[in-house]
């Protein structure tokens, strides 16, 4: 009884995590991953696929600062509004 509920716990968990990091992607959240190259929306400069986080929240749920023009944008290429 304790095998099979570990064993399922074991193999539940990736699974749910798994969905859920998918499905936060796809729907762009900022839990999700950016996973594609991005550009500046102002001024259309590409930024750098290492970067180095500005703030908290660049540090947390992932952007960029543009060295350029100075907007921030979230991971997804999207202005960041706060």
């Amino acid at each position: 009884m304790v095998f099979t509920l570990a064993l399922s716990v074991v193999l539940l968990f990736p699974a749910v995590t798994g969905w859920f990091l998918v499905y936060q992607t796809k729907i762009r959240s900022p839990m999700g991953v950016g996973i594609f190259r991005v550009r500046c929306p102002a001024c259309k400069t590409p930024q750098s696929m290492f970067r180095k986080p500005g703030s908290m929240h660049e540090l947390l749920f992932g952007g960029y600062h543009c060295k350029h023009c100075g907007c921030r944008i979230d991971k997804y290429g999207r202005p960041r509004t706060a």
